[in-house]
């Protein structure tokens, strides 16, 4: 409707009173709709949720479900439809912003004048037309699409109209009853069939239990449906069914039945490697509402196959299975709070889920609280507990749980090797499996050949196994051969046999193999028309799908868009690629996502970044938080505890911290070098801005003493504090001659470089000057600074170069020598040293070549050096 016309003023509502009220009460009945929702029917799940939210308000609304054909009265009906609604809420998609009808209801929306709330839903560029119209109008934004922006939907709109919520009992996702069992039909034949399936499938016999279990899944009979999605669900039990046994389904679908149409989905997915008849067989599923739909289609959204990834849309879908009671969304969705992969970590409740689970008496639910129990994930470690879960699993069918009892046997709760009969025990587990053909059993056992962990080691055998599980439809063992044919691993190293594997592997949805592409393609060892920027589109595909595969992906596209930070406190030797961008952001990112899935590795790394509070990204907070939790796991993040305590940054320092971080380190067999660090520089701290003087020398040799083991060893970090002690008592030792007569005052001085932090000497002049000869500077102190000057600028040390120009210009520790100083700041200029530009310039000057000096001296300005002195000298060129 238009806006209600007035017949009076509020002051003259009784002279209209009766006109007023006869023309409001008319109005209003035409007002047949709250809300008229414009939408594309590719968003049907979506629309099925909102409307489901708007219903707690008593929100009446008009949704076009069957679509508009040209040439009908449909469009009569959408315009009327328009026209009695009170409001138009555009549910605006990647689907509804390229579509005409969509456009037409907005504009006819616009011309009633309706309020028109646009709920955008996505990410993609907007049709201009639409931006255009609906730029008056605020909008919500659900970006990424996600409950909480339905519920504020749904408020909104509440508000808007001036409803309130309707009372009416919400029930528990996240609570699920058991597999209805229908009362058995008057027909034996499915009865018979039921029977022999169920026995099938405990016998583990998955052939012949899909077989039998075919025709009562198809009529729904008993539990039949959620028995053979045992099957189906499973990548490595779907492998022992042949195509030829879905073809009664592939008949079913084509006749709309929901569950047909989900067991077509899951054959197109691991045995046809379809992944787009994957997702639109799913999606035709779910659009009747089968739960098994939606719950695949739940996870072609989260795997990103046959659609756009989009783990938003994936969470909404696998709830709507789980109102629809799908026990297997239930499973998926607890061990989703178990690690995180999805949805935002919490494991108590993951946990509480499965144990609800197993008094329904689901196999999968024992399965996964006995490793809650082998690993202590939301509970505490109870190898007891666990051992029962796990036969519990096996008594109702699920061997998989063989290969759990095995890892029971092989390793304790520190993750160590058991005894030997411990360890017979659990190869007796596996054999059991793999006589089963069970895949796991299979592909663990080639495991252990290859590692030599319950067997000898032996990789023919290994090779051997992990064939046979590639055969029984395990992913991993694609993976593991393609690893063993690129390092060599006994079998002649092939990379063209590694990348055909990958490839297998990829097709197979194998999470592993896409991060093994990554690696070789980063090696640059990939066939033809692969290039090494290649391997970042697979780290971050494989970046998204979780597990072991996905945090090493993370930390390989860390170390591809890593800046050169923090070398002391790196865990590996990281390379540089002249084709990859330096991004800080985008390495970041990717240590936060691998840290999000608990990777000891990235959460030192992003500890340490964190702590850096010269960087826009530093939260100390959180770092310091970050490296507290790694450091029983990396060491050396005492090590970085220990520096940031020194510098002010986390907690207190004190001697007694100080020193109980250094014992953590040694004890975890960390270098003594780092340790003598943390020393040296807790006695300069001790000593603060104090000069050399006869009570405090010894401290300062001290400092010189301790970092010698870091020198010898070339640790950068350990070189200002070396120097600057050394030049402390160089300067003020009794053999140090006073520089030359007409320096005005005699004082040295240190000067930082802005620019590459490099460190030089000079004497402080009334006028500028280059540094100024000392004659016999060849002390003690002094050989040593140029010997070490002399041993890190070998190893390339910018700040090392940089010195040995002033010491050959100064001649500190070796004869002066101008031409040599020259050399050595032409190399420290051109790593950015505006004091070595400057320098230069000094040389050349005094040398009367201005023109030269000239081209130095605007080098330093540009490298940010002393604007006023450089000016003193360019005006004298001038």
């Amino acid at each position: 409707r238009t806006a209600r016309p007035r017949f009076g003023t509020k002051n003259g509502y009784n002279n209209f009173c009766y006109l007023e009220d006869y023309f409001a009460t008319y109005l209003i009945s035409l007002i047949m709709y709250d809300v008229f929702i414009s939408y594309s029917r590719k968003d049907t799940v979506v629309i099925d949720r909102i409307e489901k939210e708007l219903q707690k308000y008593g929100i009446t609304m008009f949704i076009d479900r069957a679509g508009i054909d040209a040439g009908t009265d449909w469009a009569e009906t959408i315009a009327q439809a328009l026209y009695d609604s009170e409001l138009v809420l555009f549910v605006w998609s990647e689907n509804s912003n390229t579509s005409e009808n969509t456009a037409n209801e907005i504009a006819l929306a616009i011309d009633y004048q309706k309020t028109i709330v646009p709920f955008r839903i996505g990410e993609f560029k907007a049709d201009f037309k639409l931006s255009y119209r609906l730029i008056r109008f605020n909008r919500i934004d659900a970006l990424p699409y996600n409950e909480g922006k339905v519920v504020e939907l749904g408020t909104k709109l509440a508000k808007l109209l001036g409803k309130t919520a309707v009372a009416t009992p919400q029930s528990d996702p996240t609570v699920t009853a058991a597999p209805v069992q229908q009362e058995p039909q008057d027909d034996p034949k499915l009865r018979q069939k039921y029977e022999s399936g169920r026995q099938a499938l405990l016998d583990f016999n998955i052939q012949e239990a899909f077989t039998d279990l075919t025709q009562p899944a198809i009529n729904d009979y008993r539990d039949s449906r959620f028995l053979l999605a045992q099957i189906v669900l499973s990548p490595s039990r779907i492998s022992h069914v042949s195509k030829e046994s879905f073809k009664p389904f592939d008949k079913e679908a084509a006749e709309g039945n929901g569950y047909a149409l989900f067991v077509m989905s899951k054959c197109a997915a691991e045995l046809e490697r379809d992944h787009d008849a994957h997702f639109s067989y799913a999606r035709l599923s779910g659009d009747v509402g089968d739960s098994y739909g939606l719950f695949e289609m739940s996870e072609c959204y989260d795997r990103g196959q046959g659609v756009k990834k989009d783990t938003a849309m994936g969470e909404v879908y696998r709830q709507q299975a789980i109102e629809l009671g799908n026990i297997h969304a239930t499973i998926l969705h607890a061990r989703n709070l178990l690690f995180g992969w999805t949805i935002k970590k919490n494991p108590r409740k993951g946990f509480n889920i499965l144990q609800s689970l197993t008094e329904k008496n689901i196999p999968e639910a024992f399965e996964r609280l006995g490793y809650c129990y082998a690993s202590a994930i939301a509970t505490e470690y109870n190898r007891d507990k666990a051992e029962e879960f796990f036969n519990k699993a096996i008594e109702l069918g699920y061997y998989e749980s063989y290969d759990s009892l095995a890892t029971l046997y092989t390793f304790d709760e520190n993750n160590q090797f058991r005894d030997e009969a411990s360890l017979k025990k659990a190869y007796d587990y596996l054999m059991k499996g793999a006589k089963l053909n069970e895949t796991n059993c299979i592909c663990s056992l080639a495991n252990d050949y290859y590692y030599g962990n319950v067997v000898t080691q032996d990789y023919h055998q290994a090779l051997r196994w992990y064939k046979k599980a590639v055969e029984a439809g395990d992913r991993f063992s694609y993976y593991m051969i393609a690893y063993m044919y690129y390092y060599g691993n006994g079998v002649e190293e092939n990379n063209a046999e590694a990348w055909n594997w990958v490839q297998k592997g990829i097709k197979a949805t194998s999470n592993n193999c896409l991060y093994m592409a990554g690696v070789i393609c980063q090696d640059g060892n990939a066939p033809a028309g692969y290039k090494p920027a290649d391997s970042i589109r697979f780290y971050e595909e494989s970046s998204d799908l979780g597990g072991y595969s996905a945090e090493q992906s993370l930390l390989a596209l860390y170390e591809i868009y890593r800046p050169n930070w923090y070398d002391m406190y790196q865990i590996n030797q990281y390379k540089v690629y002249d084709w990859a961008e330096k991004s800080p952001e985008k390495a970041i990112a990717a240590l936060r996502r691998a840290a999000d899935y608990d990777n000891v590795d990235a959460k030192y790394l992003l500890g340490i970044i964190l702590t850096d509070t010269s960087l826009e990204q530093a939260d100390e907070f959180q770092g310091i938080d970050l490296l507290e939790e790694a450091a029983d796991s990396r060491p050396l993040a005492y090590i970085r505890l220990a520096m940031l305590s020194l510098e002010g940054i986390g907690k207190p320092y004190s001697q007694d911290y100080i020193k109980d971080l250094c014992e953590k380190a040694l004890a975890a067999d960390v270098e003594q070098k780092y340790v003598d660090l943390i020393t040296a520089k807790s006695i300069k701290r001790s000593l603060g801005d104090a000069e050399v003087n006869n009570d405090n020398r010894a401290d300062f040799e001290k400092i010189v003493q301790t970092l010698k083991s870091c020198i010898d060893e070339k640790m950068v970090e350990a070189y200002s504090l070396y120097t600057d002690t050394l030049h402390a008592l160089f300067f003020a030792s009794d053999d140090t001659p006073e520089p030359a007569s007409h320096v005005s005052t005699g004082k040295p001085y240190f000067v930082h470089d802005s620019t590459a932090d490099m460190l030089g000497v000079f004497f402080s002049t009334g006028v500028p000057a280059a540094p100024e000869p000392v004659t016999g500077g060849n002390s003690p102190y002094a050989t040593q600074l140029f010997n070490v000057a002399n041993q890190f600028a070998e190893e390339g040390y910018i700040p090392a170069v940089l010195d040995l120009g002033v010491y050959y210009q100064c001649g500190i520790g070796v004869d002066i020598d101008e031409n040599r100083a020259a050399e050595y700041y032409k190399l420290a200029a051109e790593e950015g040293s505006s004091v070595a530009s400057y320098n230069l310039g000094e040389i050349y000057f005094k040398a009367g070549n201005k023109q030269e000096a000239k081209i130095w001296l605007r080098k330093a300005l540009e490298l940010g050096y002393d604007q006023e002195r450089v000016q003193q000298y360019l005006d004298q060129i001038n």
